[in-house]
């Protein structure tokens, strides 16, 4: 490719630092194919897009605005404008209801016992302690109190559920491209320096690696 001839990100070797660049002959010649940022320089640069000046080139890291004929060019990777990212489905934040309870005389007593999706909650009535059992899984624990069994069976049950609802899917959040990752200096700060790459984020042309970070999202609330 001779050079771009229209906005938008493409594979360079940056040969050339335009004058006035900061610390432009230690950074030039490169031979490290590297994403450059061709930009709009003249409103009216469709009309004349080879004029040396109708487009500009931007580097991350570097201040001072680059020129076309500074490069050698590569592929074309993708158009400026990103479209927007989708937005990640909200958590939920889990409202598990009640244990529903009832009597029944079952000999030699009567149980008090709550049917639930996950198996059978039940106390015998008459006794002290109060015994907790899940029915054909075996004894919970002792309790002083009615109250406190009930209690007991509500905290299993809800961690029964919560521990059965999917994760929150993780999104990514930009992208990145797989060869200027691989590409980076094993440790940037051995120069005092710092390590720049461009990001996208949507995936397009190499832009393909995601990378992720947690996000704060709002919650909405289901009951189970």
């Amino acid at each position: 490719m001779k050079f771009p001839l229209k906005p938008g990100y493409y594979w360079a070797k940056w040969r050339i630092a335009a004058e006035g660049t900061v610390e432009g002959d230690e950074l030039t010649p490169s031979d490290f194919w590297e994403i450059a940022q061709v930009n709009e320089n003249d409103p009216n640069w469709e009309r004349n897009p080879a004029e040396d000046r109708a487009l500009s080139v931007s580097l991350c890291g570097v201040s001072e605005t680059q020129w076309r004929d500074c490069f050698v060019w590569g592929d074309f990777v993708a158009p400026l404008h990103n479209e927007p990212l989708p937005q990640p489905v909200p958590a939920v934040a889990v409202q598990i209801k009640r244990l529903e309870w009832r009597e029944e005389p079952i000999p030699p007593a009567w149980e008090c016992l709550a049917s639930t999706g996950v198996g059978l909650y039940c106390i015998p009535l008459g006794r002290n302690p109060f015994v907790l059992w899940f029915r054909d899984k075996g004894t919970l624990g002792e309790f002083d109190t009615l109250e406190a069994a009930k209690a007991a069976a509500q905290a299993d049950y809800e961690a029964r559920i919560r521990s059965a609802i999917d994760p929150f899917p993780v999104v990514a959040v930009v992208f990145a491209s797989e060869e200027q990752i691989s590409n980076l200096p094993p440790d940037p700060d051995d120069e005092g320096g710092a390590a720049y790459i461009p990001l996208r984020h949507t995936a397009a042309g190499k832009f393909q690696m995601p990378l992720y970070a947690a996000a704060a999202v709002p919650l909405k609330e289901k009951n189970i």
